[in-house]
């Protein structure tokens, strides 16, 4: 892994050859002579089966990662829990909206009138009041930060935080940085204490001055 968060596939998984010329597998590297990929029309793919291009592709396109970490998790938050795909749903219908999009109306309604719908103001501003305070519910968060080395990382080191919890995952790891930073740019200590300070008569390094004289 790295501190890259994304590259080009053909330059992180380039079409790669044995020293007799024959096709290897661009990511695990398995002999073209036994591969079971791809199928018919697909002759030119440097993959030995699907399980590696979307390997590939996850460690290459966040947003491709995103999808995976999505159809894993399903949105479930892998610290509190919260499933942030139930969330939008809820939202979605108590803004009076169908799967289509569609406004319902009242009076279509067979059953009975329904409660006025809330309009995008009223909704953020619920959404606001318990801490989700974006536009998306959830976030990919790599378990490794990038910035230490986990980037272009595989589903292992992907997991599923709820907007709040990954702001203060976020908050957690910039404070933890900036007190690195502090270690290493903090001048050195004194080189003598205050109490020998105070006291210029007596000799800071006692042995030195009795071989002196």
């Amino acid at each position: 892994m790295t501190d890259q968060r994304g590259a080009r596939v053909c330059d992180l998984y380039p079409r790669r050859r044995d020293a007799d010329g024959n096709l290897l597998c661009a990511v695990c590297r398995k002999p073209g002579a036994e591969w079971q990929f791809p199928p018919k029309g697909r002759s030119n793919s440097k993959y030995c089966s699907a399980e590696c291009r979307t390997e590939a592709y996850i460690r290459c396109d966040p947003n491709f990662a995103r999808q995976a970490v999505l159809s894993r998790d399903k949105g479930v938050c892998c610290r509190c829990g919260t499933d942030t795909e139930k969330l939008q749903r809820i939202m979605v219908a108590a803004r009076g909206v169908d799967p289509w999009g569609h406004l319902y109306e009242p009076d279509e309604d067979p059953v009975g009138p329904k409660p006025k719908p809330l309009d995008g103001a009223e909704a953020r501003h619920i959404l606001w009041a318990i801490g989700f305070t974006r536009r998306h519910l959830w976030e990919m968060d790599h378990i490794q930060p990038v910035v230490h080395g986990g980037g272009l990382c595989g589903l292992d080191n992907l997991r599923t935080l709820c907007t709040r919890c990954h702001d203060k995952e976020t908050a957690r790891l910039a404070a933890e940085r900036a007190e690195a930073r502090r270690m290493v740019q903090a001048p050195p200590g004194p080189l003598f204490t205050p109490e020998q300070a105070r006291k210029p008569d007596k000799p800071l390094f006692p042995a030195a001055v009795e071989e002196a004289t």
